[in-house]
């Protein structure tokens, strides 16, 4: 059993089936398995899903709904993976992002985190083996009509097995 707290954002309908389209284009796999979206907690596995999803309804209280725009394309060469990404990227509630990210791994979920370098809130839209396979994609990004306005409004507390999500329960901001 995986958990992993993300926030699917708010976005206009064309921008949202681009988006998808997009995704479905160039990162098939996960696209097939999961909406457009930050992850702002990655992979747990030691903790309970209602224990995951407790902390997560004591965090929401301190946030309030908020703005993002979209609005920077960058490359990621993943060193977990492997893979190289393109990622959709935030200015305008960035912080509020990092934040929600930063304030879930205090206390006794600090045990949880896996990754020790800055998080940055992004939204993962394409993914290759090679970073010469990531061109493609990256020309193709020139479609997109940025920036693209969102906001976030609510969490998801999602629980991933081999066949996919089996759970999900919403929190709201």
């Amino acid at each position: 059993m995986t958990i992993f707290v993300v926030a699917y954002p708010l976005v206009g309908h064309s921008d949202d089936q681009a988006i998808k389209k997009f995704r479905r284009h160039h990162d098939q796999a996960k696209a097939d398995l999961i909406e457009p979206h930050f992850t702002l907690v990655f992979a747990i596995t030691t903790f309970s899903y209602e224990d995951v999803l407790a902390h997560t309804r004591h965090l929401a209280v301190e946030f309030q709904p908020f703005e993002v725009l979209l609005n920077r394309l960058v490359p990621f060469a993943d060193q977990f993976t492997g893979e190289h990404k393109l990622f959709l990227c935030a200015s305008k509630g960035e912080r509020q992002l990092i934040n929600l990210h930063n304030r879930f791994y205090e206390g006794r979920f600090i045990t949880a985190m896996q990754i020790e370098e800055d998080f940055e809130p992004h939204m993962t839209i394409a993914t290759a083996r090679t970073v010469e396979q990531l061109a493609e994609p990256q020309a193709a990004s020139a479609a997109f009509k940025l920036p693209i306005y969102s906001s976030i409004d609510a969490l998801s507390v999602i629980q991933i097995e081999d066949r996919g999500i089996v759970r999900m329960t919403e929190v709201a901001l």
